[in-house]
């Protein structure tokens, strides 16, 4: 049985996909120097593969990959049991209103526009976490 202390202390675990190996590199050596558990994924399915095996607390998604966009591994994230509620915070270099709508849509917890600031990632993964 976990107490509220252990709880809370607990590491959490962060699944990024990304097909980008600097940005994810980035990412992590961020993510784990604050105490949280990265895994990561550089194409969709693999990522889809990643979540189902780990549970992630949170994911990171990228909206453009060579396989499966960000909105399909949404949507597919979305139909999984267990997953329709694990924030997803896409982090694109895609600002089509369209394709937001659709993230907003699929339930995306944040849409954040690339390059971002580590700093401003980090408080939003803390927030929704």
């Amino acid at each position: 049985m976990v107490t509220p202390i252990q709880e809370k202390t607990a590491k959490k675990r962060i699944l990024t996909i990304d097909d980008g190996v600097e940005i994810t590199q980035l990412i992590s050596m961020l993510l784990t120097a604050n105490g949280y558990t990265v895994d990561v994924a550089f194409c969709g399915r693999d990522g889809l593969v990643h979540a189902m095996k780990n549970m992630p607390d949170l994911i990171l998604l990228d909206f453009m990959m060579p396989d499966k966009d960000g909105l399909e591994v949404l949507q597919e994230l979305r139909q999984i049991p267990g997953m329709e509620d694990i924030p997803v915070i896409m982090l694109t270099a895609q600002a089509k209103s369209d394709v937001i709508q659709k993230a907003l849509q699929l339930n995306v917890s944040d849409y954040i526009l690339k390059p971002f600031e580590l700093t401003n990632l980090l408080e939003r993964i803390e927030k929704l976490l």
